[in-house]
C-alpha cells in the first residue's frame, strides 16, 4: 500500500539511527543525551515517518516491538496505539 520514505526526529534527539529506506518497515533509535525530556511526561514524539502511497487500499500500521528506557537504564512501560492507513481517491 505504501513505502516509508523518510524518518524525522524531534529536536530533543541527540543520537539517531534508522534502517534503510524506502521500505515497508523501519526500525528507529533515538537518544536524549542532553536530558531535554524531563519529568513526568505522558506523551512524547519519538519520530515522524513519511509514506509514499503506492496504491489505493487499507492497511494496518503496527508497532511490533519496542525498547524504551529512562536515564537510569530502567525500562519504561508504554502504551502502543497501532493504526490504519486508508488510501482513497
Amino acid at each position: 500500500l505504501a513505502d516509508i520514505i523518510s524518518v524525522d526526529f524531534p529536536e530533543w534527539v541527540t543520537l539517531k539511527d534508522y534502517s534503510n529506506l524506502p521500505s515497508n518497515t523501519v526500525w528507529i533509535k533515538a537518544v536524549d543525551l542532553n536530558e531535554k525530556v524531563q519529568g513526568n511526561v505522558s506523551e512524547i514524539t519519538l519520530a515522524k515517518i513519511t509514506l509514499k502511497i503506492k496504491r489505493i487500499g487499507i492497511s494496518q500500521l503496527a508497532i511490533t516491538s519496542y525498547e524504551i528506557d529512562d536515564d537510569a537504564g530502567s525500562q519504561i512501560d508504554i502504551t502502543i496505539q497501532n493504526g490504519t492507513i486508508l488510501v482513497d481517491v
